[in-house]
C-alpha cells in the first residue's frame, strides 16, 4: 500500500491548506497531509507554493519486479526502489520511498516507475569489476618498475 505525505510550509501558507478543507495531521511539529493509495488517484488541486515537500513509500510489492536502485527525474523527484526478503516464507518483495519538491513531481516518478517506462540512475543491479587486492596492486606496481629497470639495463648493457 502507498502512502503520499505533503508536508505544508509554516505560517499562513499552512492556513491556506486548512482553508481548502483539507485535514492536516501533525508530525514532529509540521502539518502534514497523509493519504493512502486508494485515494492517489483523488489527490486534491494543492497550490505548489504552499507545499514545502512531498514524500511518497509503498511498503511492499509483490507483483513486478523493478531494477534496484535510485530513479530521478527532472523536476527534482527521487525515489528508491529496494528489494527485501519476508523472513517467514522467504517470499521476495519489494519497497519504494521517495520525494521531491511538489505533488506531481512525485506522482509523475512515481507512475513512471511502476510502469517501468524509466530505467535508475544509480543502478544498483548492474555487474562490479570485483575488487583490487591492495596486495597484488602492489605487486603488478613492484613487477613493472623491476620490469622497466631490467630493460633499461638491457639496452644500456655491451651484450646487444
Amino acid at each position: 500500500m502507498a502512502t503520499l505525505h505533503i508536508y505544508f510550509k509554516e505560517g499562513q501558507r499552512t492556513e491556506k491548506a486548512i482553508e481548502l478543507g483539507l485535514t492536516l495531521f501533525t508530525e514532529h511539529g509540521r502539518k502534514l497531509l497523509s493519504i493512502n493509495f486508494p485515494d492517489l488517484g483523488t489527490i486534491p488541486d494543492i497550490p505548489d507554493d504552499i507545499v514545502e515537500r512531498v514524500s511518497i513509500m509503498e511498503s511492499e510489492v509483490y507483483n513486478v519486479m523493478r531494477r534496484q536502485g535510485v530513479y530521478t527525474t527532472d523536476a527534482g523527484a527521487k525515489l528508491t526502489v529496494r528489494t527485501r526478503k519476508h523472513t517467514k516464507d522467504g517470499t521476495f518483495f519489494q519497497g519504494m520511498e521517495g520525494y521531491g519538491p511538489t505533488v506531481a513531481s512525485v506522482m509523475e516518478i512515481f507512475s513512471l516507475v511502476r510502469q517501468g517506462k524509466i530505467y535508475p540512475t544509480e543502478d544498483w543491479e548492474v555487474s562490479q569489476a570485483p575488487p583490487i587486492n591492495p596486495s597484488w596492486k602492489a605487486f603488478t606496481s613492484l613487477l613493472l618498475k623491476v620490469k622497466g629497470t631490467f630493460n633499461s639495463l638491457i639496452k644500456k648493457s655491451k651484450f646487444k
